[in-house]
């Protein structure tokens, strides 16, 4: 079994020849409660502000004991405070593997006259979240897709990258976005699975009003706009008249949006990237 170890500023505990115990203690929820004089209960207002609650730091406390006793602690003691005490550092401990920690870095204790073996304290004041790393994605939004993401326990506003002008729609956000580089404000991915749509390729579209003239508004209700100004069907284009004697509930389970509009899967012109850190608890 793998020794434990700590991995921060570029060194490692086992590296240097410590083996570790961590004390971990969790973040804590920061609760907001307001008493109601003469009636029952309180009115929890936890969530009113940011949306969710909120954490105070975590605390991880690290006794890391030499494994030699002969070894010259000075020099070790030296090298660990030049890297470690005083600064905020990300840091990775192995037993859980795939996320990284940020804190600042405290060496709180020496026990160099222990016996048999010299031990140092590191007491870390870290971020109540700890990450997964970056996401990134790439799409070809041609057209139109919906787009699946999936996060982690913090809310997080991703980065989108466009080459071109793009629709984007998700959880009650709307925005037509300009080539470039962006954040969008209201547009937040919870945990879980979050669903975004995006179309890359709004164009002018090939389907006259005209061929709706004798519809009800209503009978599109839950169509997008992109699925009556295009028409089409996956693995090939078609034309208008070849529905003319199709009533639309005959194509009630298809969507405008998968049909292929022959731009290759390599080209940036429609290219969309997103990326978000995603973070847990």
């Amino acid at each position: 079994m793998q020794e434990e170890c700590i991995e921060a500023g570029g060194l490692r505990s086992d590296d240097m020849g410590f083996s570790i115990q961590v004390e971990d203690t969790p973040p804590q929820g920061k609760f907001y409660t307001i008493d109601i004089p003469g009636g029952n209960g309180v009115i929890d207002v936890t969530e009113a502000l940011a949306g969710d609650v909120v954490f105070s730091n975590r605390r991880h406390v690290i006794t890391m004991t030499h494994e030699n006793p002969e070894v010259d602690f000075e020099r070790v003691k030296t090298k660990v405070m030049n890297a470690w005490n005083g600064r905020r550092l990300k840091y990775r401990l192995s037993r859980d593997p795939g996320y990284t920690y940020d804190g600042r870095f405290s060496v709180t204790a020496f026990s160099d006259d222990f016996e048999p073996f010299p031990v140092i304290t590191v007491t870390i004041d870290a971020q109540p979240y700890k990450s997964k790393g970056v996401q990134t994605f790439r799409v070809n939004a041609a057209g139109g897709i919906v787009v699946t993401l999936e996060s982690g326990r913090m809310p997080v506003c991703p980065t989108f990258e466009f080459a071109s002008e793009t629709i984007v729609d998700a959880n009650g956000c709307f925005a037509r976005m300009q080539p470039g580089s962006y954040k969008i404000n209201d547009l937040w991915l919870s945990e879980g699975t979050n669903e975004i749509y995006l179309n890359s390729y709004l164009g002018d579209g090939n389907v006259p009003m005209s061929t709706y003239a004798d519809d009800l508004i209503g009978d599109y209700a839950r169509n997008r706009i992109s699925d009556l100004i295009w028409d089409g069907v996956r693995a090939g284009a078609v034309l208008i008249s070849d529905w003319e004697l199709d009533t639309i509930g005959m194509h009630a389970g298809e969507r405008i949006v998968d049909a292929e509009f022959g731009v290759s899967a390599e080209s940036e012109r429609y290219a969309v990237y997103i990326d978000y850190d995603w973070r847990d608890l």
